[in-house]
């Protein structure tokens, strides 16, 4: 009988490594295609990044890191937050929290015009593209010809109102100095108000989902699940960090093993966030839900929605003429109001849905509002009804199924605005009145 001969020992280490490797290697293929199971976009660069945010702040490099704020709801947290993507180029997040590239806080002088632009998301998009638009019209007045046209953005995507005024009050309280103030706003007050605050469980003058917003204000009666809510978000921050500080950090299967642990931890997190919210609409807390209300009827609610929209400007009106401001208060466009724009046919497959109950609110409330603002009018308050600016466009306008336009739709309500600016801007040569 033939005897094989025996291995030497550093055959058998060789072999042995030999196996090592190639059991690692299938292993850290396997956990490849795993990765790309739980995420079809996966990609190191898009992994390592939100593994970083997390660390960092305890967020998805994709989410928006809020900040809450005691006067205006919420901000951006300067510290977190890269700032918003539009239109090619990312605008970052001052150091107030508003997303723009240059201080909310300007000076008056000679040869310079500030115009602070607010509201919710579509008038911060406006602002955004309304800078070459407004520089371009105001500049062509002989008036200001020479003067350095300054567009603030001091509004922030799912504002509504009393946080614009809010806002207002704020900087101004700081030193901020404004030669017009141009509010954009409408669907927000409208649809938010009633189809995330009084369909949800918080006052309809409150920021948007506030019962959201407001879960790490702890409400007395929630601390022990409060508490089990923080533990995870502590101890998902913590994995994070282990991660990044792994030897084993560009590992496949590593990285798949964070994944897997990742969503467990969202899993966790969703589900105390749920129990929360149930507990808070079967007992609506005061922290996050704010005075209670009671309506008869879905009618009274959009009452009471346009009567505070009305209010809220009027009383901007007041602010801004107290500092020697012009205000400027323009109801936006919105495809859900009949007979404001033919509905094109990439729109109709785009950005129409009239069967939501979305569109319902803004076919309601909408003939309201603009019958408030020519009462606004009336009081001698600049209100410019811009619901009817698409009419006869036939060309697509709208982006999405909610309000927001295409450039093209941006820059037609800025060149609206900065011509009726233009109309109402004082003479530099005159002392602006408060009158």
């Amino acid at each position: 009988m033939k005897r094989f001969r025996q291995l030497s020992r550093s055959k058998k280490v060789a072999f042995g490594l030999a196996l090592v490797i190639l059991v690692f290697a299938v292993t850290e293929l396997i956990s490849w295609g795993g990765l790309y199971l739980l995420a079809p976009d996966f990609s190191f660069e898009k992994l390592r990044g939100n593994q970083e945010a997390i660390a960092r702040g305890g967020i998805l490099e994709t989410d928006t890191s809020e900040s809450i704020h005691p006067y205006t709801g919420w901000v951006f947290n300067p510290q977190l937050s890269p700032g918003i993507s539009f239109g090619g180029k990312m605008v970052p997040v001052n150091e107030f929290g508003l997303v723009d590239d240059q201080s909310s806080i300007q000076k008056r002088a000679a040869g310079r015009l500030i115009i602070g632009v607010t509201g919710g998301s579509v008038s911060w998009q406006v602002a955004t593209v309304a800078r070459k638009e407004f520089r371009s019209i105001i500049q062509n007045d002989p008036r200001f010809s020479r003067h350095e046209v300054i567009v603030l953005r001091i509004g922030l995507p799912g504002w509504k109102q009393p946080q614009q005024l809010m806002a207002l009050n704020w900087l101004y309280s700081l030193g901020a100095e404004f030669d017009a103030v141009v509010n954009i706003d409408g669907y927000n007050e409208a649809v938010l108000s009633i189809e995330e605050n009084y369909h949800g469980t918080a006052h309809t003058a409150y920021p948007r989902s506030w019962e959201f917003r407001s879960q790490d204000i702890v409400d007395p009666r929630e601390y022990a699940t409060t508490f089990e809510l923080f533990r995870i978000r502590s101890e998902r921050q913590a994995a994070a960090r282990a991660m990044l500080d792994s030897p084993f950090r560009w590992s496949s299967t590593r990285n798949l093993i964070w994944q897997v642990s990742e969503r467990n931890f969202i899993d966790r997190r969703v589900k105390i966030g749920d129990h929360l919210l149930a507990a808070h609409r079967e007992s609506p807390s005061f922290v996050h839900a704010g005075p209670a209300q009671s309506f008869e009827n879905e009618e009274a609610v959009e009452a009471e929605v346009v009567r505070l929209w009305q209010e809220t400007s009027r009383q901007c009106d007041y602010i801004c003429r107290g500092n020697r401001s012009v205000y400027l208060h323009a109801l936006q466009p919105n495809q859900y109001l009949p007979g404001s724009k033919p509905i094109s046919e990439w729109e109709r497959e785009n950005s129409y849905l009239p069967e939501k109950s979305e569109s319902e609110v803004v076919a309601r409330t909408y003939p309201k509002m603009i019958v408030s603002g020519q009462t606004l009018q009336t009081e001698g308050i600049r209100f410019l009804d811009l619901t009817m600016l698409f009419a006869d466009e036939t060309e697509p306008i709208y982006a999405d199924p909610w309000c927001h336009y295409n450039e093209a739709g941006n820059s037609r309500v800025a060149q609206v605005i900065a011509k009726e600016l233009v109309k109402i801007l004082p003479d530099p040569a005159t002392p602006a009145t408060t009158k």
